[in-house]
C-alpha cells in the first residue's frame, strides 16, 4: 500500500511553534512567509521521493519487470531531490538573512551543534519530515498478516526519533539567537535536467 498523501498541518504547526519560541519575533517577522512556503515545499518533495520509490519497490517485485518504468522514476527521484536540496538551502539562507554569519567559527565539544553547516536548521526540518511519512507508512501497513509486530516497533523508532530531532531543532534555534548569527551555504545543485524529456506521472 502506497500513501495517496499526508496531512502534516500538526508538523507544521510544531515547526512554527519552535522558531516562535526561539527566534526574536522582529526577525522571525521578515522570514515567516517563505519560511512556511520553504517548508511546505520540503515535505511535498519528500512525499514524491517516498511516492517514487515505493512505486520502483513494487515494479521490482513484478515478473516481468517494467525496466522503462524502474528507469523514468529514478530519474523522477533524482529531479524532486534537488527540489529537496533548493528547499533546505533556502530555509537555511532565510534564517542566515536575518542572523548574518560573523568570523567566530570556533567549535568546542561543549556546545556540539556549534557548526551550523554540519547542524544545520534544514536538514533537521528534512528529517522530522522523513521521520513523519516513514511514520504514516508504517502505519498503513499494520493491517498486514504477519508484520503488526514489526510496523508497531518501527512505528515506536520514528516517534523517538522525531522527538531527539525535535529536541535537537529547539536546541540550535536557542543557539542561533543567543550567538546572533547563523551560517549557511550557498545552495548546491548536483544535476543539470534541462533539456531532459520525461514522461508525466501521477503520485497517487
Amino acid at each position: 500500500m502506497i500513501i495517496d498523501s499526508i496531512d502534516f498541518s500538526d508538523l507544521f504547526d510544531s515547526i512554527q511553534a519552535s522558531f516562535a519560541a526561539n527566534i526574536e519575533k522582529g526577525r522571525l517577522n521578515k522570514i515567516q512567509k517563505q519560511l512556511t512556503q520553504n517548508v511546505k515545499l520540503l515535505a511535498d518533495a519528500n512525499l514524491k521521493c517516498y511516492h517514487y520509490n515505493m512505486r520502483t519497490i513494487a515494479e521490482r517485485k513484478k515478473i516481468p519487470v517494467d525496466h522503462r518504468l524502474i528507469s523514468d522514476m529514478d530519474l523522477e527521484v533524482r529531479i524532486v531531490n534537488e527540489c529537496r536540496v533548493k528547499a533546505r538551502a533556502r530555509i537555511n539562507s532565510l534564517l542566515s538573512s536575518v542572523y548574518p554569519p560573523t568570523e567566530d567559527k570556533n567549535v568546542t565539544s561543549e556546545s556540539w551543534m556549534t557548526d551550523d553547516i554540519v547542524y544545520s536548521v534544514g536538514d533537521m526540518i528534512d528529517r522530522l519530515i522523513i521521520e513523519r511519512i516513514k511514520v504514516e507508512d508504517y502505519e498503513a501497513r499494520q493491517g498486514r498478516a504477519g508484520q503488526v509486530r514489526q510496523m508497531r516497533q518501527k512505528t515506536r523508532q520514528s516517534h523517538m526519533w522525531s522527538e531527539r530531532v525535535k529536541r535537537c531543532l529547539d536546541l540550535k534555534l536557542q543557539e542561533i539567537a543567543h550567538k546572533g548569527s547563523y551560517e549557511c551555504i550557498d545552495e548546491t545543485r548536483t544535476y543539470d535536467f534541462s533539456g531532459v524529456k520525461r514522461r508525466v506521472f501521477s503520485t497517487s
